[in-house]
């Protein structure tokens, strides 16, 4: 939560792809008239999609006053509002990465959080340097109504990636690496992955 001002107090929470977001006002003093047609219009004018230059997602951007206001006016109390998602949800999502030939099947299901956090479906277990054939299925809920998908996607992942400065010094932009122990199923598809690495 993120917090500002002694005397009249904001503070706002939530997160990008969860439920909702909200404001807290503490300090507005009672039988002040919140005139709510005005409210959302400052609402529509930042509401995305109404352009080609910002995303075509279609949101409401309807606030919801949960507390602080009684018959469209203030009553002392902390006034709370939210903001909740108004896109679709994804629910019972399940990934599989069709094997290469002699290949080991990778198939999982993806939980709730990871769908918030990711805001979508994560992929991993992708094989190196090669088109990956990817089958992805979920349910998706709008507006109560629940539908479901199946998709099938070509996604290319590269060899290795790893941030490089351009030094005619460097030779390749990996460090010697020597594998110890890795299950024969998986060799094909075998990943260094450390955010500690350094940055040349």
């Amino acid at each position: 939560m993120s917090h500002w001002g002694k005397n009249l107090s904001l503070s706002v929470f939530g997160q990008s792809h969860a439920a909702a977001i909200g404001v807290t006002i503490d300090g507005l003093p009672a039988g002040e008239a919140i005139d709510m047609d005005t409210l959302q219009a400052f609402m529509v004018r930042r509401a995305p999609g109404q352009n080609k230059m910002t995303t075509q997602r279609k949101e409401p951007d309807a606030p919801e006053i949960l507390c602080g206001v009684i018959d469209g006016v203030t009553c002392g109390a902390p006034l709370t509002a939210v903001i909740k998602n108004g896109g679709y949800e994804l629910t019972d999502a399940k990934v599989r990465i069709v094997p290469k030939k002699g290949g080991a099947e990778i198939k999982y299901d993806v939980s709730r959080m990871a769908l918030l956090t990711h805001g979508g479906i994560p992929v991993w277990g992708l094989y190196a340097d090669y088109n990956n054939k990817v089958e992805v299925e979920y349910t998706r809920v709008f507006n109560g109504k629940a539908e479901k998908f199946k998709d099938t996607y070509t996604i290319y992942a590269a060899p290795v990636y790893h941030e490089v400065s351009g030094s005619p010094l460097l030779k390749g932009n990996m460090f010697d690496t020597k594998v110890v122990k890795v299950d024969p199923a998986f060799k094909d598809r075998l990943y260094l992955v450390n955010n500690f690495m350094q940055q040349y």
